[in-house]
């Protein structure tokens, strides 16, 4: 049973090796094409789209691999992205570039994200021995130095230490705690120690990996997934990624299949960040889009103040991001996003005239796309007094009644009319109404200045974060949550057009309070590792080294 296991995996690594394979020959295809205007399949991303089209299910049949799908990045943008054949043969469900794989050995630059992140506050440090971050586990003794053994060479893969590769486990089979894994429980592949001497040669290592697991839970105190969702995988935006298959992830997720056509099971990996990651095309595409993006920051600094080399490539990435919010449809989103990254733009130090200049370019065909909509054109009307129609009118109406039979103290908790059928949405879009007809006009200014406060204290965290990075992060938290307060607030009281927007913390459930949450936690982790004085950034650095 363990060798049958052993040999399935491998073949499902080996097919997982070919569908990558099959999504970089494509993308090369695209890039390679996408560089040359004038050659036999002429300009443009719809002919490169085409000649994928028939190059990609003549690969798939090829190397008999029943789907595959593709994202690329290019220009500083996820430009196009595509599922080719099925998910499940079984059930004949198709690719699509939402399809969850198991991205097997993608994971380790996902990882080394999250590493890097620790590295940033300060809590590791590249050049650090290894074990002088181990509490629970230890490298077996060997004829080799182990504080050659760094954070920096197990990232880079020279640190000299043993184990490839990974087979996985049966869903069937008791998965090894991580100790046990690293000291040989690997399913028939050993042990991780030290196979050579450290920064002589470059050695593959899925073992090395597993020993940054183990540090990362180790100085985190978490768990390697719950680190990696929190600290990468959600600010980083990659929604359908993670290092534990969910529910949610367990009915998007394709079928591996081993030669002729038989369907594997879903091997479980101890090895987290070596293999364990779950992910689509489009936000692999992502994490190397900001990736890029961070580098791109880093690099040009100052620079941002230029328009041609500095403003504009962010800005067109944005402009990309609300086009395809706007395709969903969401166009109240689409704004907010717009908003808010123009601003962060501008709070690098991007300049105001530029901006400005991209804003008169860009309102003709915002105000376009505004009133291409029926019922957008409407409500616009209905605001500016142009309209009376009740079907537009009634929600603002019942919002405004609610809101003066509150007065000044309110009809109590529990005690609102305007809930009972005659409000629309009064737990999400408009809960602000609610809240000021029970809790009156003091309750809800108490609740505005709840949001003020939050609004301030995140500021001051980003005064006050480790880098550069974290500061951006901490405004674009905040800034994000405010946009989302004003624009609910301003439509409950008829400051602004009718438009669909919860008030954070406050409207019901979904999506967007777990975000929310989440977005506060990392808001507080960055408060955590607030800029130190130099002598205990010294002092921290020295104890890493010894």
């Amino acid at each position: 049973m363990i060798r049958r296991s052993q040999e399935d995996a491998m073949k499902k690594q080996r097919r997982t090796i070919v569908l990558v394979l099959v999504a970089v020959v494509a993308a090369y295809l695209i890039f390679h094409y996408s560089r040359e205007p004038e050659d036999e399949f002429g300009g443009g991303l719809d002919a490169f789209a085409q000649k994928l089209d028939q190059v990609v299910p003549e690969l798939l049949e090829q190397y008999q691999v029943p789907g595959t799908a593709v994202a690329l990045v290019h220009g500083g943008r996820v430009a196009w992205s595509k599922g080719y054949g099925l998910a499940d043969e079984a059930t004949g469900t198709p690719v699509t570039p939402e399809t969850v794989f198991q991205v097997a050995s993608l994971s380790k630059p996902v990882t080394a994200w999250g590493v890097l992140r620790l590295v940033a506050q300060r809590k590791l440090a590249l050049d650090a021995p290894a074990e002088s971050y181990l509490t629970r586990w230890h490298l077996p003794p060997s004829e080799f130095d182990h504080a050659e053994v760094t954070l920096r060479r197990l990232l880079n893969h020279t640190a000299g230490l043993s184990l490839g590769g990974y087979p996985g486990f049966d869903p069937s089979e008791k998965l090894p705690t991580l100790k046990e894994s690293l000291s040989g429980i690997t399913g028939g592949v050993g042990d991780v120690h030290i196979a050579h001497l450290p920064d002589t040669r470059f050695s593959y290592s899925g073992g090395g990996y597993t020993l940054l697991q183990l540090i990362i839970e180790e100085v985190t105190g978490e768990t390697f997934s719950a680190y990696m969702q929190s600290a990468v995988l959600a600010p980083l935006g990659m929604a359908r990624s993670s290092f534990e298959w969910t529910p949610a992830l367990q009915a998007v997720t394709a079928t591996a299949y081993r030669e002729p056509g038989q369907p594997l099971s879903n091997y479980r990996f101890t090895a987290l960040a070596a293999a364990g990651l779950y992910s689509t095309a489009s936000d692999l595409a992502r994490f190397a889009l900001i990736v890029y993006l961070a580098a791109y920051l880093d690099r040009k600094g100052a620079g941002i103040k230029y328009f041609r080399h500095g403003l504009l490539p962010p800005v067109v990435i944005i402009g990309v991001t609300m086009l395809l919010i706007m395709l969903a449809p969401d166009f109240s989103t689409a704004a907010l996003t717009g908003f808010l990254g123009l601003t962060l733009i501008y709070m690098g130090g991007a300049r105001v005239k530029h901006l400005a200049a991209l804003g008169a370019a860009a309102l003709p065909i915002f105000i376009a796309i505004l009133v291409a909509e029926p019922y957008r054109r409407l409500r616009i009307q209905t605001f500016l007094g142009l309209s009376d129609s009740p079907d537009a009118t009634y929600q603002v109406s019942q919002s405004l009644i609610s809101l003066g039979n509150g007065g000044w103290i309110g009809t109590g908790l529990g005690n609102s009319v305007e809930k009972k059928l005659f409000l629309p949405a009064p737990h999400t879009d408009f809960v602000f109404a609610i809240i000021g007809e029970e809790l009156g006009f003091i309750g809800a200014a108490v609740l505005l200045v709840a949001f003020l406060w939050l609004f301030q204290r995140g500021v001051v965290i980003a005064r006050h974060a480790a880098d550069c990075f974290g500061m951006f992060l901490a405004l674009g938290i905040v800034s994000n949550m405010m946009l989302y307060v004003l624009v609910n607030t301003g439509v409950a009281t008829q400051v602004l057009p009718n438009t669909g927007v919860p008030l954070p913390l406050i409207s019901y459930g979904g999506t967007h309070l777990v975000f929310t949450l989440m977005s506060l936690g990392i808001l507080l982790n960055i408060s955590t590792t607030a800029r130190q004085p130099e002598w205990r950034r010294h002092l921290t650095y020295a104890q890493a080294r010894s």
